[in-house]
């Protein structure tokens, strides 16, 4: 049975001059205080939940920063942190005193031989890349040496975790735990962190950071291996090595996050040359499982005008077409009834209309379709031979423990006794 012990102190101060702090532009340290206005008048606590093992060693992988809770009884968000996760390079957490509690019981940040196995992780430096200016763009992350598809780029821990909860505070009381949990990261990490862009210019340190989180952070639906409650919200996190990775709508690499070890990794999904820029799409089909149905084709032209600023309105105007096209086809491909106009030719026009629009971190997706299809219709070899490349593009687009390339794997192991074999034969002929 968990017990919970909290303290309570009743008193409203004003806020302390933290949003006047200064930015030392050439370190990225934190310095000194000035003044400021406004005033954080939230309840302070000191909250520990703990569970028997906490209470008999009162030892916890998650710290609260004395001070950093914000909001009511109802809706309150406090400032966690780690300085050793994730091959010491530490952590923040903004969250509730629930949440919380249930992420210091996780494997997570329990099993610190977990990130130990993970390749390169948080490295400041790599051989096959490195951060040099880019014209136009800030910063970005440029490739030293030969990159082929499914080569690993960099692997990363957050510095920063948000609970999406902290936006039902006020403006005010959501800045000060911000700058409390930057405040709280190691200096590595902080000085990182602050170094990253704003895309405009920030006058004072709070809008530094509000920005900082705005512009470079990526949405997550689990954080740990611990469950949380049905209907809790989502997560906003900042990987500072990861946000120099300048965004494109035809990417050379592709991230996914792996939950259990809160770590994303980044792998090309095309060969990339010595001297080009390695980008990735922060508009992510693959994200999440739960939405990638919705994402995917709706979202590939969003923000993207400028991909096609070499080119004269003929070709944009094709390239419109052949994005209305993918989307026609997928929904073909989606229509599981008799009356599906879908079929292996039309596969391969999608493949085809991919490799026209260089969408090469979605053919992962394109070659799944195809690998079903000639499955549905009883072609084993091409059944086969397109279930591999899913796997192969799957692995470095989506990672090797996602859901549908865990299907191809069993379809190109044996396509005569997987689920989809002849199913458009069979629905059409009504054996199901």
């Amino acid at each position: 049975m968990r017990r919970a012990h909290t303290i309570f102190t009743l008193l409203c101060v004003p806020l302390t001059q933290v949003y006047g702090k200064l930015l030392d532009s050439h370190n990225g340290q934190l310095l000194h205080l000035t003044s400021s206005t406004g005033s954080f008048c939230p309840w302070h606590r000191d909250y520990l939940s703990l569970t028997p093992e906490w209470a008999e060693t009162e030892r916890s992988p998650l710290g609260l920063v004395a001070g950093s809770c914000a909001g009511n009884l109802s809706q309150e968000i406090c400032v966690y942190s780690n300085p050793s996760f994730g091959n010491s390079q530490g952590i923040a957490f903004l969250t509730s005193p629930k949440r919380a509690a249930r992420l210091a019981q996780s494997t997570t940040l329990t099993d610190p031989s977990l990130h130990s196995q993970t390749e390169r992780l948080n490295m400041v430096t790599n051989p096959k890349w490195e951060v040099q200016p880019i014209p136009g763009k800030g910063m970005g992350v440029i490739a030293t040496s030969h990159l082929s598809l499914g080569d690993h780029v960099m692997s990363a821990t957050p510095a920063i975790v948000q609970d999406s909860a902290i936006f039902e505070l006020s403006d005010d009381e959501a800045m000060e735990l911000r700058i409390r949990a930057v405040e709280h990261l190691p200096p590595v990490l902080r000085s990182a962190f602050l170094k990253l862009t704003t895309h405009d210019h920030a006058a004072s340190l709070s809008e530094r950071i509000e920005k900082i989180i705005d512009v470079n952070s990526f949405e997550l639906d689990l954080v740990g291996d611990v469950e949380d409650d049905e209907g809790e919200k989502s997560w906003l996190a900042v990987f500072p090595d990861i946000s120099r990775l300048n965004h494109a709508c035809r990417p050379n690499a592709q991230y996914y996050f792996d939950p259990l070890t809160l770590t994303q990794h980044v792998h090309a999904v095309r060969d990339i040359h010595p001297g080009e820029e390695i980008t990735v799409s922060y508009i992510n089909a693959f994200q999440t499982h739960r939405r990638r149905q919705k994402k995917i084709a709706s979202m590939w032209h969003f923000g993207c005008t400028c991909d096609f600023c070499s080119k004269n309105r003929h070709q944009i105007k094709a390239s419109d077409e052949r994005i209305l096209q993918i989307q026609k086809l997928i929904k073909e491909f989606q229509d599981r009834t008799p009356r599906s106009k879908a079929t292996p030719q039309a596969a391969e026009l999608l493949i085809s209309l991919y490799r026209q629009e260089k969408l090469w971190y979605a053919f992962y997706e394109a070659y799944t379709m195809a690998a079903l299809e000639y499955s549905f219709v009883g072609e084993e070899r091409q059944a086969i031979m397109y279930a591999r490349l899913a796997i192969e593009h799957g692995i470095a687009s989506a990672g090797p423990d996602d859901e549908n390339v865990e299907m191809m794997r069993t379809l190109a192991r044996d396509p005569r006794n997987h689920w989809s074999w002849m199913y458009r034969i069979d629905i059409r002929e009504g054996n199901y």
